[in-house]
């Protein structure tokens, strides 16, 4: 899976940016939009592999760990591995795209609960904000994550909320058998023209 890993030369920079994350809030996007959404339920086997069709050429995608310890989840163009979701969701660091152990919870923690992630919903602004991230990331400014956050709330994104978790788990620690969960998409109205959405209120934060 190809995901932008941030690259971070500046220890100081880096604990600053988390901890502007942590202070300021975080908007699914500023504008005044029209939303849309749709939901769907799913089960998947414990090492299994899972793609739901957003919209035509754009997929919601979990991809397992090894030994079935969980999954990663990210937002792509079909037929590919680019993670639209990376240059928008806090901290960069794939938390928010975990459903496995790390960050000091286990994959049981990570499949309880309720999990989103925002992703962004055309190639320019995948390279926008992309490029965005990375470089509050290498910078040595305080302000530089300040910044970062400023753009991000001025977007438009999607957002998908994972929740009714249920699942098994194996006799390994964190190796699951099987997930069960709602995924609920919401969009802003313009993104793509398929009958399956219904109109509804564009969230506000996360």
């Amino acid at each position: 899976m190809q995901r932008q890993t941030p690259c971070v030369p500046f220890r100081l920079a880096y604990v600053v940016f988390c901890a502007l994350i942590a202070v300021l809030p975080q908007t699914l996007g500023a504008q005044k939009l029209a939303c849309k959404q749709k939901s769907f339920e799913t089960k998947v086997a414990g090492g299994e592999a899972f793609k739901y069709a957003i919209e035509p050429g754009l997929e919601f995608v979990l991809d397992p760990h090894e030994d079935h310890e969980g999954w990663s989840i990210r937002v792509s163009p079909k037929n590919s591995d680019v993670d639209w979701s990376y240059p928008v969701n806090l901290p960069l660091d794939g938390e928010a795209q975990s459903l496995a152990s790390g960050w000091g919870a286990s994959t049981q923690d990570k499949l309880s609960g309720t999990t989103k992630l925002r992703f962004v919903l055309n190639s320019s602004d995948f390279l926008r904000y992309s490029t965005l991230a990375d470089a509050a990331l290498r910078s040595s400014s305080p302000s530089a994550a300040g910044d970062f956050i400023a753009d991000l709330k001025k977007g438009a994104f999607g957002l998908i909320i994972l929740t009714n978790f249920q699942h098994e788990m194996d006799a390994s620690p964190n190796s699951v058998k099987w997930v069960r969960f709602r995924a609920t998409i919401i969009v802003p109205e313009s993104l793509g023209n398929q009958p399956d959405w219904q109109t509804c209120p564009c969230p506000a934060a996360r």
